[in-house]
Protein backbone atom coordinates (compact mmCIF):
# COMPACT_ATOMS: atom_id res chain seq x y z
CA UNK A 1 0.00 0.00 0.00
CA UNK A 2 1.41 3.39 -0.97
CA UNK A 3 1.83 6.05 1.67
CA UNK A 4 0.31 9.33 0.46
CA UNK A 5 2.45 11.71 2.48
CA UNK A 6 5.71 9.90 1.59
CA UNK A 7 6.22 9.55 -2.18
CA UNK A 8 8.13 6.40 -3.09
CA UNK A 9 7.34 4.71 0.23
CA UNK A 10 5.05 1.74 0.87
CA UNK A 11 3.55 0.09 3.92
CA UNK A 12 4.03 -3.67 4.10
CA UNK A 13 1.61 -5.39 6.47
CA UNK A 14 1.99 -8.88 7.92
CA UNK A 15 -0.28 -11.23 5.96
CA UNK A 16 -0.63 -13.40 9.05
CA UNK A 17 -3.21 -11.05 10.49
CA UNK A 18 -1.30 -9.81 13.55
CA UNK A 19 -1.53 -6.16 12.47
CA UNK A 20 2.21 -5.45 12.37
CA UNK A 21 3.52 -3.36 9.51
CA UNK A 22 6.66 -1.66 8.30
CA UNK A 23 7.10 1.47 6.17
CA UNK A 24 9.99 1.53 3.71
CA UNK A 25 11.04 2.70 0.29
CA UNK A 26 9.54 0.74 -2.58
CA UNK A 27 12.97 -0.01 -4.04
CA UNK A 28 13.90 -1.84 -0.80
CA UNK A 29 11.02 -4.34 -1.15
CA UNK A 30 11.63 -7.69 -2.84
CA UNK A 31 8.33 -8.70 -4.50
CA UNK A 32 6.58 -11.72 -2.95
CA UNK A 33 3.03 -13.04 -2.67
CA UNK A 34 2.93 -12.71 1.13
CA UNK A 35 4.94 -11.07 3.89
CA UNK A 36 5.31 -12.36 7.46
CA UNK A 37 6.57 -10.40 10.44
CA UNK A 38 8.27 -13.36 12.13
CA UNK A 39 7.88 -11.83 15.57
CA UNK A 40 8.59 -13.93 18.64
CA UNK A 41 5.13 -13.22 20.01
CA UNK A 42 3.04 -14.20 16.99
CA UNK A 43 5.38 -15.53 14.30
CA UNK A 44 4.12 -19.13 14.38
CA UNK A 45 0.52 -17.91 14.41
CA UNK A 46 1.17 -15.66 11.43
CA UNK A 47 2.75 -18.54 9.50
CA UNK A 48 -0.31 -20.72 10.14
CA UNK A 49 -2.67 -18.04 8.80
CA UNK A 50 -1.23 -18.03 5.29
CA UNK A 51 -3.59 -19.43 2.66
CA UNK A 52 -2.89 -23.05 1.73
CA UNK A 53 -0.88 -23.92 -1.35
CA UNK A 54 -2.64 -25.59 -4.23
CA UNK A 55 -1.67 -29.19 -5.02
CA UNK A 56 1.59 -29.16 -6.95
CA UNK A 57 2.70 -25.75 -5.71
CA UNK A 58 5.86 -25.22 -3.71
CA UNK A 59 6.66 -22.30 -1.48
CA UNK A 60 9.85 -20.29 -1.36
CA UNK A 61 10.80 -18.15 1.62
CA UNK A 62 13.20 -15.21 1.64
CA UNK A 63 14.40 -13.66 4.86
CA UNK A 64 14.28 -9.88 5.16
CA UNK A 65 12.44 -9.35 1.87
CA UNK A 66 10.89 -6.17 3.26
CA UNK A 67 12.97 -4.86 6.15
CA UNK A 68 12.59 -7.51 8.87
CA UNK A 69 9.59 -9.15 7.18
CA UNK A 70 10.08 -12.46 5.38
CA UNK A 71 8.70 -12.93 1.88
CA UNK A 72 6.76 -16.03 0.83
CA UNK A 73 5.92 -16.92 -2.76
CA UNK A 74 3.90 -19.87 -4.04
CA UNK A 75 5.28 -21.17 -7.31
CA UNK A 76 4.58 -23.80 -9.91
CA UNK A 77 7.72 -25.73 -10.77
CA UNK A 78 8.51 -27.51 -14.01
CA UNK A 79 9.31 -31.22 -14.17
CA UNK A 80 13.08 -30.67 -14.09
CA UNK A 81 12.83 -28.75 -10.82
CA UNK A 82 10.52 -31.37 -9.31
CA UNK A 83 13.00 -34.09 -10.31
CA UNK A 84 15.82 -32.15 -8.64
CA UNK A 85 13.77 -31.86 -5.45
CA UNK A 86 13.12 -35.61 -5.56
CA UNK A 87 16.85 -36.31 -5.93
CA UNK A 88 17.65 -34.00 -3.02
CA UNK A 89 15.10 -35.76 -0.81
CA UNK A 90 16.51 -39.16 -1.81
CA UNK A 91 20.06 -38.01 -0.96
CA UNK A 92 18.86 -36.72 2.40
CA UNK A 93 17.11 -40.03 3.16
CA UNK A 94 20.24 -41.97 2.15
CA UNK A 95 22.46 -39.84 4.37
CA UNK A 96 20.14 -40.10 7.38
CA UNK A 97 19.85 -43.87 6.93
CA UNK A 98 23.64 -44.17 6.77
CA UNK A 99 24.02 -42.19 10.01
CA UNK A 100 21.46 -44.36 11.80
CA UNK A 101 23.16 -47.58 10.63
CA UNK A 102 26.60 -46.30 11.70
CA UNK A 103 25.31 -45.28 15.12
CA UNK A 104 23.59 -48.64 15.58
CA UNK A 105 26.86 -50.47 14.75
CA UNK A 106 28.82 -48.52 17.39
CA UNK A 107 29.43 -50.36 20.69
Amino acid sequence: MKIDNKPGWVRISCDGGCGRHVDLRLKKVVPHDFYLCGSKASGAQCQSHLPPKLPGQLSSHESNAAASFDGVTYQWHDQEQLNAIGRARANLAYGLTKIVIEKAAMP
